[in-house]
Formats: structure tokens, C-alpha cells, sequence
């Protein structure tokens, strides 16, 4: 695989539904999910779970863009 894709494994795409996968899950670099907004209640809960923002754009799975990827403080791309 080119350096250039990225592999979109145990990688959720949020939806408005305000909920987030387990951290733990993942992907070798960090990434838990993609998508979603930056809503006050959305960041909030993403803290709470140990997950953080970053901005993109990434392509999720359908090969369309998302703004926005979730990262997990259990992953390579975490600082903790």
C-alpha cells in the first residue's frame, strides 16, 4: 500500500448519533474514528473518553472527505 492511502481499519465514520467507539479499538496509529463536528457536547464526551480531535481532510471509507479524525490515547498517534 502507497504511504499516501490510508488504511481505514476498526476506523468508525460518526453520524450525528453523539457517541464514539471504545478508544481501545483503535487503529495502529491512534485512529478511532472520522467525521462528525465539533459540537460543545461532541468534544466534551470525546475528552471524557480519551479521545482527541485533529483536523483533515481524511477520506473515510466511501472515499469521500471528512474535516475531521478522532484519535485515542491507547494508539502510536497518541501523546499520553
Amino acid at each position: 500500500m502507497p504511504e499516501s492511502e490510508i488504511r481505514m481499519t476498526n476506523v468508525a465514520i460518526l453520524t450525528k448519533q453523539l457517541s464514539f467507539p471504545d478508544p481501545r479499538q483503535a487503529d495502529s496509529e491512534g485512529l478511532v474514528a472520522v467525521g462528525g463536528d465539533f459540537s460543545v457536547e461532541r468534544l466534551l464526551l470525546a475528552y471524557r473518553c480519551g479521545i482527541r480531535p485533529i483536523h483533515g481532510p481524511f477520506s473515510n471509507s466511501s472515499g469521500s472527505m471528512s474535516p475531521t479524525a478522532w484519535l485515542g490515547s491507547y494508539g502510536k498517534g497518541s501523546s499520553r
